[in-house]
C-alpha cells in the first residue's frame, strides 16, 4: 500500500466515525492510519465512493499483516461494525 494513500486515510480517520457517534480517532499517526482503514470497512466507503484507489481486499490483506498493531487500537471505529461482524476476518477462521 502506498505511503502518500496510508498518510491521507490517517489524516481523514474519524470523518464518518464521529459524525455517526462512534469511537474517537488516536492521535498516534499509526494508529490514525489503522483506524482509518478499519473505518473505510465499517461504513462502506469503497462502495459508496468516499475511496478510491483501494480495494476491500488490499486493505484487509493490509490489516492482517499488521493484525498485533490493529488488535492494540485502543477501540474500534464503531461498536456496532464490532458488533455485526465487520472485523471478524482479523480474528476468525483463516485470519494469520
Amino acid at each position: 500500500m502506498k505511503q502518500a494513500l496510508l498518510e491521507m486515510i490517517g489524516e481523514r480517520a474519524g470523518h464518518h466515525t464521529m459524525s455517526a457517534g462512534g469511537s474517537t480517532p488516536p492521535t498516534d499517526p499509526r494508529e490514525r492510519q489503522l483506524f482509518g482503514l478499519l473505518e473505510i470497512l465499517n461504513f462502506g466507503c469503497i462502495e459508496s465512493g468516499c475511496i478510491v484507489g483501494i480495494s476491500e481486499k488490499q486493505i484487509k490483506r493490509y490489516l492482517l499483516a499488521h493484525k498485533a498493531e490493529v488488535l492494540k487500537l485502543p477501540e474500534p471505529p464503531t461498536y456496532m461494525g464490532l458488533l455485526c461482524g465487520t472485523f471478524n476476518f482479523l480474528v476468525g477462521k483463516g485470519a494469520k
